[in-house]
């Protein structure tokens, strides 16, 4: 992971607040790994989730987004959950007119951001690195697949997709077409916080990663087909 500032008042994802609140989350799998594909399946893809087992998530799963909204005094919130656009079915059974941002991202170094951010979340756990590796590449294959095929049952107008890479060099910009194209409305309003925001971060530095040949190798058998949906291409080995 970056070393992104951390306090318990600042935002989270909220997987993790499901996570506190029921065992019906994919990150319980961090500690039980022998359940992860079972997990997975049915807490991330919703797959051969009973219905009572359905009506016991989103009940968890709304008790967590109306305390948010509680708590921010906002009709309207930001969820940031890179497990969103994996259950998507599930997501509109709750919110139909949800909007969706999926920010993408060069799969190559997605590789290398992904396996760091899971070393240090399982620290202290049994795993090696070739079990971390595989772990990652398994589900997030899984999980792109999944978007790759609902993303058409967004309603037109509720999805943007933003290139991580624009996004870091001209933030501004790609913000203003992510409230143009949801049609938010709100930019004028805030766009000078967001400009004073990113200005008090802009000393910020990201992690820098080098990559092997045989990681390349790896991702263009796995993720070849992000890599070619998105068109990305593999940085030079190191």
């Amino acid at each position: 992971m970056d070393s992104v500032e951390f306090a318990l008042e600042h935002p989270q994802e909220e997987e993790f607040a499901i996570a506190n609140l029921s065992h019906m989350s994919f990150y319980h799998a961090m500690w039980f790994p022998r359940l992860s594909t079972e997990y997975f399946g049915k807490y991330v893809l919703m797959y051969g989730l009973k219905s009572e087992e359905f009506i016991e998530w989103r009940k968890t799963y709304l008790d967590v987004v109306r305390k948010a909204q509680y708590y921010s005094k906002r009709r309207r919130i930001i969820l940031k959950n890179p497990l969103s656009i994996f259950r998507i079915p599930a997501i509109l059974k709750i919110f139909p007119s949800m909007k969706f941002i999926h920010i993408v991202r060069n799969p190559f170094l997605l590789y290398q951001s992904l396996c760091n951010a899971m070393r240090q979340l399982s620290f202290g756990l049994d795993y090696s690195d070739k079990e971390i590796e595989n772990f990652g590449i398994m589900y997030y294959t899984i999980g792109l697949n999944s978007y790759l095929q609902d993303r058409k049952l967004i309603p037109s107008g509720n999805l943007i997709e933003v290139r991580y890479e624009d996004l870091i060099a001209n933030p501004i910009p790609e913000l203003e077409r992510v409230y143009t194209q949801l049609d938010l409305r709100e930019w004028e309003q805030h766009k000078g916080h967001i400009s004073e925001y990113i200005r008090s971060i802009s000393d910020y530095k990201k992690n820098r990663y080098k990559i092997s040949k045989s990681a390349i190798d790896r991702v263009n058998d796995a993720w070849g087909f992000a890599v070619k949906e998105w068109g990305y291409s593999a940085p030079e080995p190191q």
